[in-house]
C-alpha cells in the first residue's frame, strides 16, 4: 500500500510541471586528434593519413559534416539513386545510451525526449526547446573530452538560459577521478582544457559523477520537480556562481533489472535497421593498456531470459533488421558462444548480429554454429601481431589460434574486424612489422574480407601500463608521449606504414551497395581512412592480385567508383 501512495503521490507531483526530460546521448566527435592532446608534429604526421577531405570548396572533417556534404552534393540530383544505395542514412543506429536513460526516465514517470546526435538533430532540438521542460540531460558515453561537451552546452545557452542542464557519464566520472588527484598526469592548463572540474562552468548545473548515476538522475529530477535543495542527493556537483561543491558519494550499487529494456515501448522514431545491445558489463581481463575496468571493475551479465525476452520483443519490430551487441568482451568460452548460437537459430530471429569477442572463445566446431545464428562481423582485439608486446601487454592471447580462427569465420562468410595499438611499451619498427607479416596472414573468401582499425597507442587515464611508467620509461599523456624505444610521433608514422603495407583487410562487406553506408557509420577518421586511402591502396594490391583475385580486384574498383561518384 505505501509503494502505491508514493507512486500515486510521485505522479501527482509530474503533473503540476512538466516532466519532460530532453536526453542528449551524443555528438558523434572522434575527440582524441586535436591542439590539446596531441603536438603539432604528431597532428601533421597523423593529418598525413587522416586529411580531411575538401568536397565543392568545403572542408569536411566529422561524420555529420559528410552526410551533409553528401546530401548538398545531391542538391537536385536524383536523391532516389542515393537512396537506393544506401548512402544516406549514414547514421543508422541510435545510440544505446539514450535508450537505456529513455527505458529507465520512463519507467519514473517522467518523459524522456532522445536527441541521438545533438548536431545531426539539431532542429529536432530546437523545436523540443518549445516546449515546457524539466531539464536537458547530457550524457558523456560518446562525448570524451570537455571541449566537445562545451560545444553542446555553449549551443543549448544561446537558446535557452533557465532549463538546468545535468551532464553525467564515462567522462564526468573519469573527470571526477582526475580532479581528486590531478598531480598523477599532467599539468593543470591541459587538465582544464580536457577535463571537467578544473575551472568553473556556470552553463551545466548540475555534474552526476558516479559511475552508474542512473538512481542519482531519477532523485535529482524528483528533486527539481519538488523544487527542494539537492544537496541531500549524492553523487552530484552542483555550481553555484563562484564554485563546484560536491555532495557525498554514495556509490550506487547497480541493479540488472535497470538494465532490461522494454523494447515494446520504444518508439519507432528511436529505432533504426541496427539497434545497439548489451547482454554484459566489464571485463575479467587486465589488459594494461585498457581503462574498461575502471569503469565497469565488476562483471555483471544479464540474465538468460532477460536477454532473450528483449531479443523478441525487437524481432516484431520490422525495423530492425542488425544486432550490435556492444559488450566489453561477450561470450567468454566456448560453451556460451554455443548456447547462444542455438537460441539465436532455435527462435529464428530476422535479424543478423555483430559483436565484440575473444578468439579463444570460438573453435572450429562453433564457427558453424555463428554462420548460423545470423553471425557477419566479429570484431577482436588482437592490438599486436609480435608475442613480446602481447606479453608486455598482459595481453593472454595465442596468435596461431587467433589467425585460425578469422581465417575459419571467413572461410564461413564471417566478417572480422581486428583493433590494434601502435606504440606500446617495447614497440619498435620490427615489432610493427611482425604485426604486417601477422595481419598479411589474413585469408580473404570470396564475399567476406577482413578489415582492421589501427589505433595509435593513447596514454589515457586510468590504463595499467602506469603502474610500470619507471619500467618502461613511460612519459606523457593522450596522444603526447614516450618510452625506451617509441615517441608517439614514431609511432603516428609506424601507423602509416601499417596501413600502407598490410593488405586484403579493409573491406568487411561483402554487398558493393552497402559499402559507403557502413564504412561511413564505423567513425569520422575511418571514414577518412578508406575514401583517402582507397585509390592507392587498390592500385598498389592490383599489381599483385590481377591474377588470382579477380573478384575481389573488381569489388574494390567498384567501390572507388561509388565513392567518387557519391562525392564528385
Amino acid at each position: 500500500m505505501k509503494a502505491v501512495l508514493c507512486s500515486f503521490k510521485l505522479f501527482e507531483e509530474l503533473s503540476k510541471m512538466s516532466n519532460k526530460v530532453i536526453i542528449v546521448a551524443g555528438n558523434g566527435f572522434s575527440g582524441l586528434i586535436n591542439e590539446h592532446t596531441s603536438s603539432p608534429s604528431i597532428i601533421e604526421t597523423i593529418q598525413d593519413i587522416y586529411t580531411p577531405l575538401s568536397i565543392n570548396g568545403k572542408t569536411v572533417e566529422k561524420l555529420s559534416h559528410l552526410k551533409k556534404v553528401i546530401h548538398e552534393s545531391n542538391a537536385g540530383k536524383d536523391i532516389r539513386k542515393v537512396e537506393d544505395k544506401n548512402i544516406s542514412k549514414i547514421t543508422q543506429v541510435t545510440n544505446l545510451n539514450g535508450i537505456v536513460l529513455y527505458n529507465y526516465l520512463q519507467q519514473k514517470g517522467f518523459s524522456p525526449i532522445v536527441i541521438n546526435d545533438f548536431e545531426e538533430d539539431y532542429s529536432l532540438f530546437v523545436n523540443t526547446l518549445k516546449e515546457e521542460l524539466l531539464a536537458i540531460v547530457i550524457s558523456t558515453t560518446f562525448i570524451p573530452f570537455k571541449q566537445h561537451l562545451t560545444f553542446i552546452v555553449n549551443a543549448i545557452r544561446q537558446m535557452t538560459t533557465t532549463v538546468p542542464v545535468i551532464v553525467g557519464g564515462p567522462m564526468v566520472h573519469l573527470s571526477f577521478s582526475i580532479f581528486q588527484d590531478h598531480r598523477a598526469y599532467t599539468d593543470r592548463e591541459i587538465l582544464k582544457k580536457l577535463y571537467l572540474f578544473f575551472e568553473l562552468d556556470k552553463d551545466i548545473d548540475y555534474y552526476i559523477f558516479d559511475r552508474y548515476g542512473l538512481k542519482t538522475l531519477a532523485l535529482l529530477l524528483r528533486k527539481l520537480i519538488q523544487k527542494q535543495d539537492v544537496a541531500s542527493v549524492p553523487n552530484l556537483g552542483v555550481t553555484t556562481d563562484n564554485a563546484i561543491y560536491f555532495t557525498q558519494h554514495r556509490p550506487e550499487i547497480p541493479d540488472i533489472a535497470d538494465e532490461f529494456i522494454n523494447w515494446n515501448k520504444v518508439p519507432d522514431t528511436l529505432l533504426r535497421d541496427t539497434v545497439s545491445l548489451r547482454g554484459s558489463f566489464g571485463c575479467p581481463f587486465k589488459c594494461k593498456f585498457c581503462n574498461f575496468f575502471f569503469f565497469s571493475p565488476q562483471m555483471m551479465i544479464k540474465p538468460r531470459d532477460m536477454l532473450m525476452k528483449e531479443l523478441d520483443q525487437l524481432s516484431s519490430r520490422r525495423s530492425v533488421k542488425h544486432i550490435s551487441f556492444v559488450d566489453d568482451n561477450m561470450l567468454l568460452n566456448h560453451k556460451e558462444v554455443e548456447t547462444f548460437c542455438q537460441d539465436f537459430i532455435d527462435n529464428d530471429y530476422p535479424f543478423t548480429w555483430s559483436s565484440f569477442i575473444r578468439p579463444d572463445s570460438i573453435n572450429k566446431n562453433n564457427i558453424k554454429l555463428l554462420a548460423n545464428s545470423g553471425a557477419n562481423l566479429l570484431t577482436f582485439g588482437v592490438e599486436s601481431g609480435d608475442r613480446v608486446i602481447l606479453s608486455n601487454m598482459n595481453k593472454k592471447e595465442n596468435l596461431d589460434h587467433t589467425l585460425a580462427v578469422i581465417n575459419g569465420l571467413g572461410e564461413s562468410n564471417i566478417s572480422t574486424s581486428t583493433t590494434l595499438l601502435v606504440g606500446f611499451p617495447g614497440e619498435s619498427s620490427e615489432t610493427v612489422g611482425n604485426t604486417i607479416d601477422f595481419l598479411n596472414q589474413y585469408k580473404s573468401s570470396g564475399t567476406a574480407l577482413h578489415w582492421f582499425s589501427p589505433f595509435i597507442f593513447m596514454m589515457l587515464p586510468k590504463v595499467r601500463i602506469e603502474e610500470e611508467k619507471e619500467k618502461y620509461g613511460l612519459e606523457g599523456f593522450i596522444l603526447n608521449w614516450k618510452h625506451h624505444t617509441m615517441d608517439s610521433l614514431e609511432a603516428a608514422k609506424q601507423l602509416k606504414r601499417l596501413m600502407l603495407e598490410v593488405t586484403d583487410v579493409f573491406y568487411p562487406y561483402s554487398n558493393e551497395h552497402l559499402f559507403a553506408d557502413q564504412i561511413l557509420s564505423v567513425s569520422p577518421l575511418d571514414a577518412i581512412k578508406v575514401i583517402k586511402l582507397t585509390s592507392e591502396h587498390v592500385k598498389n594490391q592490383i599489381h599483385y592480385k590481377k591474377d588470382n583475385h579477380s573478384q575481389w580486384t573488381k569489388r574494390n574498383k567498384f567501390i572507388v567508383q561509388q565513392i567518387s561518384e557519391i562525392l564528385a
